[in-house]
């Protein structure tokens, strides 16, 4: 047999390298393969290297673990010692209790700062509280209220000086904080809020009273109604208009009629000449002046009789006229009050035209017209 043919014969009956090379061999070779119970793992995935992703840590790591936990503890308490010495120093410095801060040395950073924020707030709003409360109880605020109410009651459009007038000055202060320098907080402090309305109640009735006792002064020196206005407004004189000399005009002209009323009261009473006879019950007027008047009840007859003449001009069927009669009213008490007491020489003060009234006096103006 020549040696091409035995070589032939040989490779023949041999398995492929392939077979061998992929892991698979003859149904009878290998009886691994024919146990479908069997697992196979080739080598390059050993069953020793599957399983070791599921061993405990190493004893070296452990260790490393528990040595930074507890430089983190130690770390901790130190700094918190440090805290509690600086916060006792701070208490030795500022002279406050020795445990004064030992609650907020327990905090952390932010804990700390929302605390302070906090405290800064509530630091400022008493600094603010002191200083209202300084302010309202001071001469400054006194003079200013005092000379907002005198624009009030010196106003030519007042419904009324006594009866409903402390509410509706009241109700116009809380709407015009700002006219009277009034810091909103004032407001909310309840204790603020009832000494400025008993302080304005008071202002007005010592205005009151100095208008009485300046109307009175000027029928006995027999001013002129530009003196009388002048002694009135002090100061702010050039900002009357010619309505509101009208007003002190009727103001003086029926001082006269109520003190004679008075005069006349104590005259009968004293001589006890009392005379219903002269009554008549069908008049309204004369019923009216059965009434016995006394001397402080000045701004009282005022108010009656304001309400009087309202209900008298209220029956005119047009507002227009309603308001010409209304107006007329007054320029008739000045007219009167002109002839009785007539300018001398040295007169030299005129009515404004009022374009020169800051815009706060024309609100309160404004403001006391609730009738």
């Amino acid at each position: 047999m020549s040696l091409l043919a035995r070589f032939r014969r040989e490779h023949a009956n041999r398995p492929s390298d392939d077979a061998e090379a992929s892991g698979f061999v003859d149904e009878g070779t290998d009886s691994h393969f024919n146990n479908p119970d069997r697992l196979f793992f080739p080598p390059s995935s050993p069953a020793g290297e599957r399983s070791g992703t599921l061993e405990p840590p190493a004893p070296a790591q452990q260790r490393r673990e528990r040595s930074n936990s507890a430089k983190e503890a130690l770390e901790q308490e130190s700094q918190q010692r440090h805290k509690r010495c600086r916060a006792t120093q701070v208490c030795k410095d500022l002279d406050l209790a020795e445990d004064a801060l030992d609650a907020f040395t327990e905090l952390d950073v932010p804990a700390m700062l929302i605390t302070i924020f906090g405290k800064l707030l509530w630091l400022e709003r008493e600094r603010m509280k002191n200083e209202n409360h300084s302010f309202i109880k001071s001469d400054e605020f006194k003079d200013i209220l005092q000379d907002q109410i005198q624009t009030a009651l010196l106003s030519a459009n007042i419904s009324r000086y006594l009866n409903g007038i402390n509410e509706q000055v009241w109700g116009f202060i809380k709407g015009n904080l700002a006219v009277f320098n009034i810091p909103p907080q004032v407001m909310e402090d309840a204790c603020l809020s009832i000494y400025v309305d008993s302080l304005m109640k008071d202002v007005l009735t010592k205005q009151r009273s100095q208008i009485k006792t300046k109307i009175v002064s000027s029928i006995s020196k027999k001013h002129h109604i530009s003196e009388l206005a002048r002694s009135l407004a002090g100061r702010d004189c050039v900002d009357l208009t010619l309505a509101q000399w009208g007003r002190f005009a009727f103001l003086r002209q029926n001082f006269m009629l109520f003190s004679a009323m008075v005069d006349e009261a104590l005259v009968k009473k004293v001589a006890g000449l009392q005379d219903d006879a002269d009554v008549n019950d069908d008049s309204v007027d004369a019923a009216a002046e059965t009434r016995t008047w006394a001397s402080h009840q000045f701004w009282e007859f005022i108010d009656q009789l304001l309400d009087e003449m309202r209900e008298d001009v209220c029956g005119e069927p047009d507002a227009e006229l309603r308001k010409t009669a209304w107006a007329q009213l007054f320029t008739d008490s000045l007219q009167s009050d002109l002839a009785l007491f007539p300018p001398d020489g040295s007169t030299s003060l005129r009515p404004s035209d009022g374009r020169n009234i800051a815009d706060w006096q024309k609100a309160i103006h404004q403001e006391l017209l609730w009738l």
